[in-house]
């Protein structure tokens, strides 16, 4: 990024991304002053320290780096802090140019100049002959609020061979840098050991550590082959007491903790079976539940009364029971297809799965209406009782020439069935019609037949000396009230 910002593009470039990839592994970064001529080398350098391949000859951190390019910064001139990669150097505009005929260039950095900290360590000192201090003028370029910096010399330091060459900035820097990173590694660097090495210590402690081992490896061989990490078979201990059971896996080499469960098959106090499950390989000392059981477990039966028979299944399904032997019967209150009863009855406590038996109602029964005509009005009555069903007796008897008075002539209905409760009506007799017998004596056998026979009458004729005239000599009764259909004798001559 420093590279970036200081030339405007990239320091290595290629065709394709591995060839940029192979450069970032193998090739150093180049000096920025090759893309812009003018760089400081200061730049050049500080570049260099930044991307060096070897961590160790890099900045020790950004507190490192940031202190140097402080202290590059002060050193540098107005001219070169103002150089510009060739393709962002800005135009300018005609006229706005300073008094030496130079083009003005915008200042990259804000008009107030951040103020050089001091740099940590020694100052660098330029060596000279001369005793007496040395004053650093500004150099030309500077603005005019630029600071000036007095390097001094101490005034002990003896004169040098001229023949010797004072070292260069950059040279006393990378002597800094160098020095820096030295007095780094010498702090982590142990200086000498704490305690003295002694062989025969040594000796005792790698016998000790091998020993140590040793006990260990035997250890974990008896733990995992024969110990309580061994592996082993859990017994089967279904329908087994719990000592039984227990002694059981004790002797497998397991320890068991009892559970209490409820079981529709296993009487209680005997042992269900076990967690893991018997047959399985475990570690001995892996925990066994031993499951022991409570008996079935009982739920209380809900109520199957007042349900259809649809209803009564699933309810029976939902509380985990089965449904028993459906019976069906008549009955005059509940409605057909209700259940009237259950067995067992509602609220008894029943295990899982029981069978439960209904009775559902196939409505009322259906009487059969008896057959009263003739009789009297009392055993009738009594009869349409005793079928379940109740006796009315219509408002108006009627005359009947078969039926005597008193007795039932009619039914309605005659027959068929019959709802418990419905009402048979009753029409009693009044008996036979009474009808007026005319007085036929005197006259022919033959018209007297016809008339009587005509009012309803049933005629008796007894001929005397064969009735030779076939004239009524007598006749009874005789001009009186009869019972229609009872017989008139007529005595002929």
């Amino acid at each position: 990024m420093l590279y970036e910002m200081l030339t405007g593009g990239q320091p290595y470039a290629g065709d394709v991304p591995i060839q940029v990839a192979y450069q970032h592994v193998n090739a150093a970064v180049a000096p920025p002053s090759l893309a812009v001529p003018g760089l400081a080398a200061d730049v050049d350098e500080l570049v260099q320290w930044c991307t060096a391949k070897d961590p160790e000859e890099r900045p020790v951190d950004g507190s490192a780096l940031l202190s140097e390019l402080r202290h590059i910064r002060t050193t540098l001139s107005d001219a070169q802090l103002d150089i510009n990669p060739p393709a962002a150097k800005a135009a300018t505009p005609e006229g706005q140019q300073d008094a030496a005929g130079a083009t003005a260039v915008v200042a990259p950095f804000p008009a107030e100049r951040t103020e050089p900290l001091e740099r940590i360590g020694r100052p660098t000192e330029i060596i000279s002959s001369q005793r007496n201090p040395t004053t650093v003028l500004p150099p030309s370029g500077f603005s005019a609020g630029a600071p000036a910096f007095d390097i001094q010399v101490p005034q002990d330091r003896e004169p040098l061979d001229p023949a010797e060459a004072p070292p260069s900035k950059r040279d006393i820097k990378r002597m800094e840098r160098q020095e820096e990173k030295d007095r780094a590694r010498a702090a982590a660097t142990p200086s000498r050991s704490l305690r003295e090495g002694n062989p025969r210590r040594r000796a005792v402690i790698w016998t000790i550590v091998v020993i140590v081992l040793a006990i260990l490896a035997t250890a974990a061989g008896w733990f995992f082959g024969m110990g309580p990490g061994s592996p082993g078979t859990i017994p089967d201990t279904k329908n087994k007491t719990v000592a039984e059971a227990q002694q059981l896996l004790r002797t497998a080499g397991f320890q068991s903790e009892p559970k209490d469960v409820f079981d529709d098959d296993v009487t209680a106090g005997l042992a269900v079976g076990t967690e893991p499950a018997s047959g399985q390989v475990v570690r001995k000392f892996q925990a066994v539940s031993l499951f022991v059981s409570k008996g079935p477990q009982l739920f209380p039966l809900a109520a199957m009364t007042g349900l259809t028979l649809d209803q009564a299944k699933n309810a029976l399904g939902v509380a985990g029971m089965t449904l028993g032997k459906v019976t069906e019967q008549y009955d005059d209150k509940v409605p057909l297809g209700t259940v009237i009863s259950q067995s067992p009855a509602q609220d008894t406590a029943v295990r899982h799965g029981t069978p439960v038996a209904l009775v559902v109602s196939k409505g009322p029964q259906p009487l059969p209406v008896p057959d009263v005509r003739g009789m009297t009005q009392q055993a009738a009555v009594k009869a349409i009782s005793d079928a379940g069903l109740t006796a009315k007796i219509a408002p108006e008897p009627v005359n009947d020439k078969k039926v005597p008075a008193g007795a039932v002539v009619s039914q309605a209905p005659a027959n068929g069935t019959l709802i418990r409760g419905d009402s048979v009506t009753l029409t009693l007799s009044k008996g036979p019609k009474m009808v007026h017998v005319p007085n036929f004596i005197g006259k022919q056998a033959d018209a007297a037949r016809k008339a009587l026979e005509s009012l309803g009458f049933e005629v008796k004729i007894n001929n005397i000396l064969g009735g030779f005239f076939g004239t009524v000599r007598d006749q009874n009764p005789v001009d009186s009230d009869a019972p229609e259909g009872s017989v008139v004798t007529l005595t002929v001559v």
